[in-house]
Protein backbone atom coordinates (compact mmCIF):
# COMPACT_ATOMS: atom_id res chain seq x y z
CA UNK A 1 0.00 0.00 0.00
CA UNK A 2 2.02 3.37 -1.19
CA UNK A 3 2.28 5.83 1.49
CA UNK A 4 -0.15 8.72 1.75
CA UNK A 5 0.26 11.75 0.15
CA UNK A 6 0.06 15.05 1.94
CA UNK A 7 1.77 17.36 -0.09
CA UNK A 8 -1.82 17.90 -2.09
CA UNK A 9 -4.44 20.35 -1.99
CA UNK A 10 -6.67 17.64 -1.75
CA UNK A 11 -5.31 16.57 1.03
CA UNK A 12 -5.72 19.78 3.05
CA UNK A 13 -9.69 19.62 1.97
CA UNK A 14 -10.88 19.07 5.48
CA UNK A 15 -9.60 22.68 7.04
CA UNK A 16 -11.17 24.17 3.88
CA UNK A 17 -14.29 26.59 4.15
CA UNK A 18 -16.94 26.21 1.88
CA UNK A 19 -18.18 29.04 0.25
CA UNK A 20 -21.62 30.15 -0.80
CA UNK A 21 -23.70 32.60 -2.90
CA UNK A 22 -27.15 33.45 -0.77
CA UNK A 23 -30.37 33.47 -2.55
CA UNK A 24 -30.69 36.42 -4.17
CA UNK A 25 -34.61 35.96 -4.92
CA UNK A 26 -37.69 33.25 -4.84
CA UNK A 27 -37.82 31.58 -7.34
CA UNK A 28 -41.64 31.70 -7.41
CA UNK A 29 -43.96 34.35 -9.84
CA UNK A 30 -44.72 37.01 -6.69
CA UNK A 31 -47.64 38.71 -8.80
CA UNK A 32 -50.59 40.31 -6.37
CA UNK A 33 -51.17 43.62 -8.46
CA UNK A 34 -54.52 42.98 -8.64
CA UNK A 35 -54.96 42.85 -4.90
CA UNK A 36 -52.60 45.43 -4.39
CA UNK A 37 -55.13 47.92 -6.49
CA UNK A 38 -57.89 47.12 -4.09
CA UNK A 39 -55.82 47.73 -1.69
CA UNK A 40 -53.89 50.74 -2.27
CA UNK A 41 -56.04 52.46 -4.34
CA UNK A 42 -59.51 51.56 -3.26
CA UNK A 43 -61.70 52.25 -0.22
CA UNK A 44 -60.83 50.21 3.00
CA UNK A 45 -64.31 49.57 5.37
CA UNK A 46 -63.30 47.93 8.61
CA UNK A 47 -66.04 45.69 9.58
CA UNK A 48 -67.98 43.63 11.81
CA UNK A 49 -69.88 40.56 11.84
CA UNK A 50 -72.63 42.48 10.90
CA UNK A 51 -73.44 42.66 7.23
CA UNK A 52 -71.34 45.03 5.03
CA UNK A 53 -73.55 46.93 3.19
CA UNK A 54 -72.88 48.82 -0.25
CA UNK A 55 -75.26 51.43 -0.83
CA UNK A 56 -76.60 51.78 -4.60
CA UNK A 57 -78.31 54.63 -6.69
CA UNK A 58 -79.94 53.54 -9.96
CA UNK A 59 -82.19 56.33 -10.39
CA UNK A 60 -82.55 60.26 -9.76
CA UNK A 61 -85.73 60.22 -9.34
CA UNK A 62 -88.42 62.87 -11.27
CA UNK A 63 -90.84 62.53 -13.75
CA UNK A 64 -90.70 64.57 -16.73
CA UNK A 65 -93.64 65.33 -19.00
CA UNK A 66 -95.32 68.21 -20.68
CA UNK A 67 -97.21 70.58 -18.29
CA UNK A 68 -99.89 73.32 -17.91
CA UNK A 69 -100.00 75.65 -15.25
CA UNK A 70 -103.36 77.91 -16.73
CA UNK A 71 -105.99 75.50 -15.63
CA UNK A 72 -103.99 72.46 -15.55
CA UNK A 73 -102.88 69.49 -13.22
CA UNK A 74 -99.51 69.34 -12.26
CA UNK A 75 -98.14 65.44 -12.45
CA UNK A 76 -97.12 63.43 -9.60
CA UNK A 77 -93.41 62.67 -9.24
CA UNK A 78 -91.30 60.32 -8.26
CA UNK A 79 -87.82 59.83 -6.22
CA UNK A 80 -84.93 58.46 -6.28
CA UNK A 81 -84.47 54.52 -6.36
CA UNK A 82 -81.58 52.71 -4.35
CA UNK A 83 -80.09 49.05 -3.50
CA UNK A 84 -77.84 47.89 -1.23
CA UNK A 85 -75.38 44.73 -1.79
CA UNK A 86 -74.56 42.81 1.16
CA UNK A 87 -71.46 41.08 1.80
CA UNK A 88 -68.83 40.02 4.95
CA UNK A 89 -64.93 39.89 4.86
CA UNK A 90 -64.12 35.53 4.23
CA UNK A 91 -61.56 34.51 6.69
CA UNK A 92 -58.48 33.34 5.45
CA UNK A 93 -54.98 31.65 6.74
CA UNK A 94 -51.75 31.26 5.71
CA UNK A 95 -49.87 28.68 7.87
CA UNK A 96 -46.52 28.00 8.25
CA UNK A 97 -43.77 25.58 10.18
CA UNK A 98 -40.87 24.89 11.66
CA UNK A 99 -39.31 22.11 14.05
CA UNK A 100 -36.94 23.28 17.08
CA UNK A 101 -33.81 22.80 15.55
CA UNK A 102 -34.54 24.47 12.60
CA UNK A 103 -35.07 27.74 15.28
CA UNK A 104 -31.74 26.83 17.08
CA UNK A 105 -29.84 26.18 14.17
CA UNK A 106 -31.38 29.17 11.97
CA UNK A 107 -30.18 31.68 15.36
CA UNK A 108 -26.34 30.36 15.27
CA UNK A 109 -25.34 33.55 13.00
CA UNK A 110 -23.55 33.72 9.38
CA UNK A 111 -20.84 31.37 10.81
CA UNK A 112 -23.28 28.19 10.99
CA UNK A 113 -25.98 28.97 8.35
CA UNK A 114 -25.94 31.67 5.50
CA UNK A 115 -29.58 32.61 6.08
CA UNK A 116 -32.00 32.18 9.17
CA UNK A 117 -34.87 29.88 7.43
CA UNK A 118 -37.09 30.14 10.37
CA UNK A 119 -37.52 34.29 10.57
CA UNK A 120 -37.04 34.07 7.09
CA UNK A 121 -40.36 32.19 6.54
CA UNK A 122 -42.31 34.37 9.42
CA UNK A 123 -40.97 37.78 6.87
CA UNK A 124 -41.89 35.77 3.62
CA UNK A 125 -45.64 35.29 5.22
CA UNK A 126 -46.26 38.68 4.40
CA UNK A 127 -45.26 38.55 0.91
CA UNK A 128 -46.87 35.55 0.02
CA UNK A 129 -50.12 36.41 1.54
CA UNK A 130 -50.99 38.86 -0.63
CA UNK A 131 -49.79 36.47 -3.75
CA UNK A 132 -52.56 34.37 -2.94
CA UNK A 133 -55.25 37.16 -2.25
CA UNK A 134 -54.23 37.80 -5.72
CA UNK A 135 -54.57 34.32 -7.33
CA UNK A 136 -58.04 33.94 -5.95
CA UNK A 137 -59.53 37.36 -6.93
CA UNK A 138 -58.55 36.23 -10.66
CA UNK A 139 -62.08 33.72 -10.38
CA UNK A 140 -65.45 34.03 -9.17
CA UNK A 141 -66.65 33.74 -5.22
CA UNK A 142 -66.48 30.27 -4.87
CA UNK A 143 -62.56 29.33 -4.87
CA UNK A 144 -62.16 27.60 -7.69
CA UNK A 145 -58.40 28.15 -9.17
CA UNK A 146 -58.57 26.22 -12.22
CA UNK A 147 -60.25 23.13 -14.09
CA UNK A 148 -59.40 19.22 -15.24
CA UNK A 149 -58.56 19.64 -18.60
CA UNK A 150 -60.95 18.16 -21.30
CA UNK A 151 -58.33 15.44 -22.96
CA UNK A 152 -57.41 14.22 -18.86
CA UNK A 153 -57.34 10.51 -19.30
CA UNK A 154 -58.62 10.42 -15.60
CA UNK A 155 -58.51 6.66 -13.87
CA UNK A 156 -55.66 8.35 -11.38
CA UNK A 157 -53.05 9.36 -14.01
CA UNK A 158 -50.79 11.70 -12.78
CA UNK A 159 -50.08 14.72 -13.39
CA UNK A 160 -52.89 16.06 -13.52
CA UNK A 161 -53.58 17.61 -16.82
CA UNK A 162 -55.45 21.60 -16.67
CA UNK A 163 -57.37 23.61 -18.77
CA UNK A 164 -55.67 25.85 -20.77
CA UNK A 165 -58.45 29.09 -20.27
CA UNK A 166 -58.49 30.99 -18.22
CA UNK A 167 -55.73 30.29 -15.98
CA UNK A 168 -54.02 26.93 -16.86
CA UNK A 169 -52.11 26.02 -13.28
CA UNK A 170 -50.98 29.59 -12.87
CA UNK A 171 -52.62 30.12 -9.43
CA UNK A 172 -51.28 27.35 -8.20
CA UNK A 173 -48.18 27.14 -6.26
CA UNK A 174 -46.14 24.07 -5.76
CA UNK A 175 -46.77 22.61 -1.97
CA UNK A 176 -50.50 24.06 -1.90
CA UNK A 177 -52.98 21.48 -0.39
CA UNK A 178 -55.43 21.95 -2.65
CA UNK A 179 -59.39 20.52 -2.76
CA UNK A 180 -60.30 18.43 -5.98
CA UNK A 181 -64.52 18.87 -6.63
CA UNK A 182 -67.00 17.97 -9.48
CA UNK A 183 -67.53 19.76 -12.29
CA UNK A 184 -71.08 19.27 -12.44
CA UNK A 185 -72.42 22.33 -10.36
CA UNK A 186 -72.77 19.91 -7.40
CA UNK A 187 -69.20 20.70 -6.31
CA UNK A 188 -68.85 16.85 -4.75
CA UNK A 189 -65.90 16.88 -3.18
CA UNK A 190 -63.12 13.98 -5.07
CA UNK A 191 -61.51 12.29 -1.86
CA UNK A 192 -59.46 14.45 0.67
CA UNK A 193 -57.18 17.62 -0.01
CA UNK A 194 -54.05 16.99 -2.33
CA UNK A 195 -50.57 18.52 -1.74
CA UNK A 196 -49.05 19.72 -5.16
CA UNK A 197 -45.92 18.38 -5.39
CA UNK A 198 -45.45 19.93 -8.96
CA UNK A 199 -47.14 22.82 -11.15
CA UNK A 200 -46.36 23.13 -14.35
CA UNK A 201 -47.54 26.72 -15.96
CA UNK A 202 -47.70 27.68 -19.65
CA UNK A 203 -49.71 29.98 -21.18
CA UNK A 204 -50.68 27.81 -24.35
CA UNK A 205 -50.21 24.50 -23.21
CA UNK A 206 -48.26 22.44 -20.58
CA UNK A 207 -50.34 23.12 -17.94
CA UNK A 208 -50.12 20.71 -15.31
CA UNK A 209 -50.06 19.53 -11.28
CA UNK A 210 -48.48 16.99 -9.84
CA UNK A 211 -50.29 15.88 -6.64
CA UNK A 212 -49.25 13.49 -4.03
CA UNK A 213 -52.22 11.24 -4.26
CA UNK A 214 -54.76 11.59 -7.00
CA UNK A 215 -58.30 11.18 -5.32
CA UNK A 216 -60.38 8.55 -6.38
CA UNK A 217 -62.76 9.99 -9.31
CA UNK A 218 -61.37 13.00 -10.60
CA UNK A 219 -62.44 13.19 -14.15
CA UNK A 220 -62.08 16.09 -16.88
CA UNK A 221 -64.19 19.00 -16.27
CA UNK A 222 -63.77 18.50 -12.24
CA UNK A 223 -62.81 21.73 -10.59
CA UNK A 224 -59.38 22.48 -8.50
CA UNK A 225 -60.58 24.51 -5.45
CA UNK A 226 -58.80 26.51 -2.73
CA UNK A 227 -58.42 24.35 0.61
CA UNK A 228 -61.20 24.16 3.06
CA UNK A 229 -63.83 25.47 0.64
CA UNK A 230 -67.39 24.24 1.69
CA UNK A 231 -68.30 21.41 -0.48
CA UNK A 232 -71.82 21.67 -2.27
CA UNK A 233 -72.31 25.77 -2.13
CA UNK A 234 -68.19 26.89 -1.77
CA UNK A 235 -68.25 30.34 -0.91
CA UNK A 236 -64.86 32.58 -0.75
CA UNK A 237 -63.96 35.83 -1.33
CA UNK A 238 -65.28 37.41 -4.70
CA UNK A 239 -63.03 37.73 -7.99
CA UNK A 240 -62.75 39.98 -10.70
CA UNK A 241 -64.81 37.40 -12.80
CA UNK A 242 -67.81 38.18 -10.04
CA UNK A 243 -67.52 41.61 -9.63
CA UNK A 244 -67.09 42.82 -13.48
CA UNK A 245 -69.66 40.77 -15.23
CA UNK A 246 -72.22 41.08 -18.04
CA UNK A 247 -74.20 37.90 -16.82
CA UNK A 248 -78.02 38.77 -16.85
CA UNK A 249 -78.81 35.33 -14.31
CA UNK A 250 -77.37 34.39 -10.68
CA UNK A 251 -76.86 37.08 -8.18
CA UNK A 252 -74.17 40.14 -6.98
CA UNK A 253 -73.85 40.97 -3.27
CA UNK A 254 -77.67 39.65 -3.12
CA UNK A 255 -78.87 41.34 -5.88
CA UNK A 256 -80.27 39.93 -8.77
CA UNK A 257 -78.51 39.86 -11.73
CA UNK A 258 -81.25 40.33 -14.32
CA UNK A 259 -81.33 44.17 -13.04
CA UNK A 260 -79.67 46.05 -15.41
CA UNK A 261 -77.66 48.17 -13.14
CA UNK A 262 -75.18 45.34 -11.80
CA UNK A 263 -74.32 44.35 -15.26
CA UNK A 264 -71.37 45.04 -16.49
CA UNK A 265 -70.41 46.33 -20.08
CA UNK A 266 -69.11 43.87 -22.14
CA UNK A 267 -67.81 42.69 -25.25
CA UNK A 268 -67.80 38.92 -26.57
CA UNK A 269 -64.79 39.03 -28.35
CA UNK A 270 -64.33 35.28 -30.29
CA UNK A 271 -60.97 35.86 -31.84
CA UNK A 272 -57.71 37.57 -31.36
CA UNK A 273 -57.96 41.19 -29.97
CA UNK A 274 -57.90 43.96 -32.20
CA UNK A 275 -58.03 47.47 -32.54
CA UNK A 276 -61.89 47.36 -33.87
CA UNK A 277 -62.79 45.21 -30.71
CA UNK A 278 -61.34 47.92 -28.50
CA UNK A 279 -63.16 50.47 -30.18
CA UNK A 280 -66.03 48.88 -29.66
CA UNK A 281 -66.17 48.00 -25.99
CA UNK A 282 -65.05 51.28 -25.17
CA UNK A 283 -68.41 53.14 -26.72
CA UNK A 284 -70.12 50.54 -24.86
CA UNK A 285 -68.71 52.10 -21.83
CA UNK A 286 -69.02 55.72 -23.05
CA UNK A 287 -73.26 54.39 -23.59
CA UNK A 288 -73.32 52.83 -19.96
CA UNK A 289 -71.50 56.35 -18.35
CA UNK A 290 -72.08 59.03 -20.92
CA UNK A 291 -69.65 60.55 -22.15
CA UNK A 292 -69.07 63.56 -19.42
CA UNK A 293 -68.93 60.89 -16.91
CA UNK A 294 -66.52 58.73 -18.36
CA UNK A 295 -64.48 61.36 -19.85
CA UNK A 296 -63.89 63.35 -16.20
CA UNK A 297 -62.72 59.50 -14.71
CA UNK A 298 -60.82 58.99 -17.03
CA UNK A 299 -57.54 59.13 -15.23
CA UNK A 300 -59.28 57.06 -12.45
CA UNK A 301 -58.99 54.15 -15.32
CA UNK A 302 -56.95 51.00 -16.09
CA UNK A 303 -56.93 48.05 -18.04
CA UNK A 304 -56.12 44.93 -16.33
CA UNK A 305 -55.04 41.56 -18.32
CA UNK A 306 -52.60 39.02 -18.88
CA UNK A 307 -49.16 39.61 -20.96
CA UNK A 308 -50.55 36.85 -23.76
CA UNK A 309 -52.53 40.20 -25.16
CA UNK A 310 -50.17 42.45 -24.91
CA UNK A 311 -48.65 40.03 -27.26
CA UNK A 312 -51.37 40.06 -29.98
CA UNK A 313 -51.77 44.00 -29.18
CA UNK A 314 -48.16 44.47 -29.91
CA UNK A 315 -48.28 42.32 -33.14
CA UNK A 316 -51.17 44.30 -34.53
CA UNK A 317 -48.50 47.10 -35.25
CA UNK A 318 -47.90 48.27 -38.98
CA UNK A 319 -46.81 46.22 -41.95
CA UNK A 320 -44.35 49.06 -43.21
CA UNK A 321 -41.89 51.12 -41.18
CA UNK A 322 -40.09 54.11 -42.58
CA UNK A 323 -36.37 54.19 -41.10
CA UNK A 324 -35.07 57.79 -41.70
CA UNK A 325 -31.33 57.46 -42.53
CA UNK A 326 -30.10 60.82 -42.39
CA UNK A 327 -25.80 60.21 -42.83
CA UNK A 328 -26.80 57.39 -45.69
CA UNK A 329 -26.15 54.45 -43.43
CA UNK A 330 -28.94 52.40 -41.70
CA UNK A 331 -29.12 52.31 -37.97
CA UNK A 332 -29.63 50.39 -35.84
CA UNK A 333 -33.17 48.87 -35.60
CA UNK A 334 -34.85 46.98 -32.77
CA UNK A 335 -38.23 45.60 -34.52
CA UNK A 336 -39.18 44.71 -30.94
CA UNK A 337 -41.50 47.03 -28.84
CA UNK A 338 -40.24 47.94 -25.34
CA UNK A 339 -41.22 45.70 -22.44
CA UNK A 340 -40.19 47.67 -19.58
CA UNK A 341 -42.29 51.05 -20.51
CA UNK A 342 -45.56 51.35 -18.86
CA UNK A 343 -48.18 50.38 -21.51
CA UNK A 344 -51.09 52.23 -23.18
CA UNK A 345 -54.33 51.23 -24.86
CA UNK A 346 -56.56 54.48 -25.87
CA UNK A 347 -54.38 56.55 -23.04
CA UNK A 348 -54.88 54.64 -20.81
CA UNK A 349 -52.38 52.65 -18.39
CA UNK A 350 -52.65 49.16 -18.85
CA UNK A 351 -51.55 46.63 -15.82
CA UNK A 352 -50.11 43.70 -17.09
CA UNK A 353 -50.32 40.39 -14.66
CA UNK A 354 -48.64 37.20 -15.49
CA UNK A 355 -51.76 35.33 -13.08
CA UNK A 356 -54.85 36.95 -15.19
CA UNK A 357 -57.01 34.89 -17.81
CA UNK A 358 -55.74 34.58 -21.08
CA UNK A 359 -58.93 35.42 -22.49
CA UNK A 360 -60.15 38.67 -20.95
CA UNK A 361 -59.06 42.04 -20.63
CA UNK A 362 -60.67 43.82 -17.78
CA UNK A 363 -61.29 48.10 -17.93
CA UNK A 364 -61.41 48.96 -14.13
CA UNK A 365 -62.24 52.09 -11.82
CA UNK A 366 -60.19 52.47 -8.93
CA UNK A 367 -62.46 54.38 -7.60
CA UNK A 368 -64.99 51.90 -7.85
CA UNK A 369 -62.84 48.94 -6.23
CA UNK A 370 -63.33 48.45 -2.35
CA UNK A 371 -62.87 46.62 0.04
CA UNK A 372 -63.86 45.23 3.45
CA UNK A 373 -62.24 43.81 6.02
CA UNK A 374 -61.85 42.87 9.83
CA UNK A 375 -59.65 44.74 12.09
CA UNK A 376 -55.85 44.38 12.63
CA UNK A 377 -56.00 41.96 9.72
CA UNK A 378 -54.08 41.06 8.20
CA UNK A 379 -51.67 39.83 11.37
CA UNK A 380 -50.47 36.34 13.29
CA UNK A 381 -52.85 34.68 15.23
CA UNK A 382 -51.19 35.41 18.89
CA UNK A 383 -48.95 32.30 20.32
CA UNK A 384 -47.73 30.71 23.29
CA UNK A 385 -44.43 31.06 22.03
CA UNK A 386 -42.65 34.48 20.73
CA UNK A 387 -46.00 36.20 20.32
CA UNK A 388 -46.85 33.47 17.06
CA UNK A 389 -45.65 29.91 17.64
CA UNK A 390 -48.00 27.22 18.94
CA UNK A 391 -46.26 23.94 19.60
CA UNK A 392 -48.03 20.95 18.28
CA UNK A 393 -49.64 18.50 20.00
CA UNK A 394 -48.92 15.00 19.48
CA UNK A 395 -51.63 12.47 20.95
CA UNK A 396 -50.22 12.34 24.57
CA UNK A 397 -46.65 13.58 23.71
CA UNK A 398 -45.89 16.93 22.27
CA UNK A 399 -43.81 17.59 19.14
CA UNK A 400 -41.00 19.20 18.03
CA UNK A 401 -42.70 21.24 15.40
CA UNK A 402 -44.03 24.47 15.79
CA UNK A 403 -47.52 26.28 14.17
CA UNK A 404 -48.09 29.33 12.98
CA UNK A 405 -50.96 31.19 11.67
CA UNK A 406 -51.20 34.62 9.92
CA UNK A 407 -54.57 35.53 9.44
CA UNK A 408 -56.40 37.53 7.32
CA UNK A 409 -60.04 38.30 6.71
CA UNK A 410 -61.25 40.20 3.43
CA UNK A 411 -63.79 40.70 0.24
CA UNK A 412 -63.87 42.68 -2.43
CA UNK A 413 -66.41 44.44 -4.28
CA UNK A 414 -67.47 47.52 -6.97
CA UNK A 415 -70.20 50.09 -5.84
CA UNK A 416 -70.50 50.82 -9.63
CA UNK A 417 -71.03 48.01 -12.09
CA UNK A 418 -71.18 50.52 -14.57
CA UNK A 419 -67.57 51.87 -14.25
CA UNK A 420 -65.77 48.28 -15.47
CA UNK A 421 -66.33 46.65 -17.83
CA UNK A 422 -64.58 43.00 -19.95
CA UNK A 423 -63.36 42.38 -23.36
CA UNK A 424 -63.87 38.19 -23.15
CA UNK A 425 -63.40 35.28 -25.93
CA UNK A 426 -60.00 36.43 -26.75
CA UNK A 427 -57.93 34.36 -28.68
CA UNK A 428 -54.01 34.09 -27.80
CA UNK A 429 -51.32 34.50 -30.76
CA UNK A 430 -50.81 30.49 -32.18
CA UNK A 431 -47.06 30.49 -30.64
CA UNK A 432 -48.25 30.00 -27.65
CA UNK A 433 -49.26 26.51 -28.62
CA UNK A 434 -45.99 25.24 -28.29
Amino acid sequence: MPAPNFTTASADSVIMLQTYTPPKEVIENMESELDRRFSTMGPQTITSLQEFRVMLQYEYGGSFGAGSTDGGNYPTGTGGAYNEGIMTPVEILLAITATDLQKRIGSSGKTVIAVNPVDKLVADAHTKMPKKRNQSLQGFNTGQIATVAAGYAGGGANPIALAVTPFGSRLIDIQDTVQIMSGDGNYLPRGSAVVVDAPKNGIGTGNQVTVDTVPPGVVAGDYVMVNNVASGSPLFFNGIQYIVSPNTTGEYLGMDRSLSYVQSPAYNANSLLTLGIVETFLTRMQQALGNTSYNRDRPKNFWYGHNAQRASWNQLGFAIQQVTMPTGKAPKFDGVPDTFSMEMIAGVEWLLDTVAAIDKLYFMDRSSMIRCRFNDAPQFVPGQIEGIWFQRPSGNNTSSYKDAWLYDAVNYASRNSWTSGVIFGLSIQSSFSN
